[in-house]
């Protein structure tokens, strides 16, 4: 793995992420962390495809470094079916406070991983929800981790 750091202050999450990453195969990625102008975080997953032959694996992850923490935020974390007189579903949503840079970059980063493992065939279900899910996850693993 290739990691291109261009944010500062956020050496705890490095560290971590760096930890984690290492129960993966990430030989063909390439991550490139970075500050964006976004209102909390933006990031994205680019994988070989046929048409772009030879390209690696590339995380971006990027985080806005002029936020005023706590910032909180909800995502889409799954469905639930309900019954009645009509039939649906509605969405389940997950939400938090992320207390600083630190706390951002992990969510944003682990969240495009999520993705990298689903297109290396790591893991399964390559869907927004379950993204969203492994970000809160790693996110509540890391503040275990330093709590």
């Amino acid at each position: 793995m290739k990691i291109k750091n261009k944010i500062e202050g956020c050496e705890k999450a490095i560290d971590f992420i760096l930890s984690e990453i290492s129960n993966y195969n990430t030989t063909d990625l390439t991550v490139t962390l970075l500050n964006v102008n976004c209102d909390v975080h933006k990031g994205y997953c680019e994988y070989p495809v046929q048409k772009r032959k030879g390209l690696d694996y590339r995380i971006t992850a990027g985080i806005n470094p002029n936020l005023n923490y706590c910032v909180r935020v909800r995502y889409f974390i799954g469905t639930k079916q309900w019954t009645g007189a009509t039939k649906g579903f509605s969405w389940i949503e997950q939400d938090t406070n992320l207390k600083d840079c630190n706390e951002n970059l992990i969510w944003i980063f682990f969240h495009e991983l999520w993705h990298f493992l689903c297109h290396s065939k790591q893991k399964k279900g390559n869907y927004q929800t379950k993204a969203n899910v492994f970000g809160f996850d790693m996110l509540e693993k890391y503040r275990n981790y330093y709590e």
